[in-house]
């Protein structure tokens, strides 16, 4: 499958070593991971929370603000109002509700912003914690490669050592693409063009690809490789015991978090909570033209068109993040491309490590 990127370098003679594999095709690897990365993401001048205070009001654009999610409804929403403007103006329709209750409008608004409370906190809940579980994959991989850059140095002229170390560093990029288009449910999960240059064969790429769960087996490839660059023989030293069960408690909280990433990728909140707010939202908007129209005439349209985008955006911002916050096409979504490249940065830091301290 073609996604636009160039061709790949020349491949290197066999007798190259896994760091100057993994920087032969860096260039090309990087621009794979961007080069299907949508509109916003891979757009430097894509607009940021952080940016000015009327640029993100004017320049967040039709997905910025979710509106895919909610534009039938405000579609709707608008031309009720206008048709029971134009009818009331007709005298069609009578929008007499003095014989209601004074509060009874009052406690449906309420109701409706106690729900967009929630489900907003809700989203913002996921939307943390899943940033969070990808920082700690980032810090997991920064201090496990220190850990087998410093195992290596306790027998520098351990020649194999040092490129079983640099295969597992290399893998651990691997492990972060796979994680990366796992949780983007990305098609096809295995697109060559990231995994260049990273040290698996391939047979071991055609298990990824065959894989039920393709993070699994690239977490025992992961284990496979600890256990040629990090052995502890009988006998060994209090200190390389410590560091061996430090490396296997990192590698095991490296299934944690891509558990915990997938768990927010798959469990998406209760339909109810989601249901009762869009039904809060369907009585309000049925109800305010009747509350308005007397002291707002035809204004009304333009009163309700701009309340339903105000209150249906922060539905949509829920919805948006409740698929789960790692697509490359949504401006609120996790920069995972980001993370993958911080992660490569890193590991590129550490084969230099690798080599120039062992050299």
């Amino acid at each position: 499958m073609n996604f636009g990127t160039e061709r790949p370098p020349a491949p290197l003679p066999s007798s190259a070593s896994p760091r100057e594999v993994f920087l032969h095709y860096a260039a090309h690897r990087r621009a794979s991971y961007r080069v299907i990365s949508g509109r916003y993401h891979g757009c430097k001048n894509a607009t940021k929370s952080t940016d000015g205070f009327f640029h993100t009001i004017l320049f967040i654009g039709y997905y910025g603000h979710c509106m895919d999610y909610v534009i039938h409804a405000w579609v709707a929403a608008t031309l009720y109002s206008a048709l029971f403007s134009i009818l009331n103006g007709y005298n069609l329709i009578s929008a007499d509700l003095s014989a209601l209750p004074s509060n009874s409008f009052f406690a449906v608004t309420t109701t409706l912003s106690l729900l967009l409370a929630f489900r907003a906190n809700r989203a913002a809940v996921r939307y943390w914690d899943a940033r969070a579980f990808w920082g700690v994959v980032v810090a997991d991989v920064r201090i496990l490669g220190n850990r087998i850059v410093s195992n290596s140095l306790l027998a520098p002229e351990n020649e194999p050592l040092r490129e079983d170390s640099a295969i597992f560093l290399c893998r651990l990029v691997a492990f972060a693409v796979t994680t990366r288009n796992y949780l983007r449910r990305q098609r096809p999960l295995l697109f060559p063009d990231d995994y260049i240059g990273l040290s698996l064969t391939q047979s071991e790429l055609q298990r990824l690809d065959n894989a039920n769960h393709i993070c699994n087996e690239n977490m025992q490839l992961l284990w496979r490789s600890l256990r040629t660059t990090f052995p502890v023989p009988s006998g060994c030293g209090v200190q390389s015991a410590l560091a061996h069960e430090s490396a296997i408690r990192l590698l095991d909280d490296l299934v944690l978090r891509s558990g915990g990433l997938e768990r927010i990728r798959n469990s998406p909140l209760p339909v109810i909570w989601t249901s009762n707010l869009r039904f809060y939202l369907v009585i309000y908007f049925l109800f305010l033209p009747f509350l308005i129209i007397n002291a707002a005439g035809y204004y009304t349209i333009l009163v309700t068109s701009v309340s339903a985008f105000l209150f249906l955006t922060i539905e949509a911002a829920a919805s948006d993040v409740d698929v789960g916050p790692f697509q490359a096409t949504r401006l609120n979504h996790i920069d995972c491309d980001a993370m993958l490249l911080r992660i490569e940065a890193d590991v590129e830091h550490l084969l230099e490590a690798l080599y120039e301290r062992n050299d």
